[in-house]
C-alpha cells in the first residue's frame, strides 16, 4: 500500500464533518444531532432549575405589629418553620402572617433587598405593602 492509498482512506475533517460526527467534542464520533440533544436536555434542567429554586424576599406581619422581612427559596417551608416557633425571631410571636413576598433570580439579589428593606421604617413597610411605594 501507498502512502497516497492511506491518506485516502482515512477520513478527512471535510469527511468527518459530512458525516455527521462534530469535530472537537471531547468524545470523538459523537454526532451533531447527539451532542445537540444532550445540550438541549442541559439547558432546559438548568431553566428548570432556575425555575424550581427561585429565591423569594418575604415580610411578615407578627401580632399585627411587626414586621420581619427574610428571603429564602422555598417559601412554603420557611412559612411553616416561622408558625411552628422553629425560627429565633418569630417563635415568640403567636400570630405570624404573610403579607409581602418579590420574586428574584438568585440569592445575591434577594439580599441586597432584604437589606434594603431591612433599613426602611414601619411606615414605609406599610407602604410598600399597601402596594403605595413601587
Amino acid at each position: 500500500m501507498f502512502k497516497r492509498d492511506i491518506a485516502k482512506s482515512t477520513p478527512s475533517s471535510q469527511d468527518r464533518a459530512n458525516e455527521g460526527v462534530r469535530e472537537g467534542a471531547n468524545q470523538p464520533g459523537y454526532s451533531i444531532k447527539y451532542v445537540r440533544a444532550v445540550l438541549y436536555k442541559r439547558a432546559l434542567r438548568q431553566a428548570q432549575c432556575k425555575l424550581l429554586f427561585m429565591w423569594k424576599l418575604y415580610i411578615l406581619l407578627c401580632n399585627q405589629k411587626t414586621f420581619y422581612v427574610g428571603i429564602t427559596n422555598n417559601l412554603g417551608k420557611r412559612l411553616t418553620e416561622h408558625r411552628s416557633k422553629e425560627s429565633f425571631f418569630t417563635k415568640k410571636f403567636s400570630d405570624v402572617r404573610l403579607v409581602y413576598s418579590e420574586d428574584f433570580n438568585s440569592k445575591i439579589q434577594a439580599a441586597h433587598r432584604e437589606k434594603q428593606l431591612k433599613g426602611w421604617s414601619h411606615g414605609k413597610k406599610e407602604a410598600l405593602i399597601n402596594k403605595s411605594l413601587f
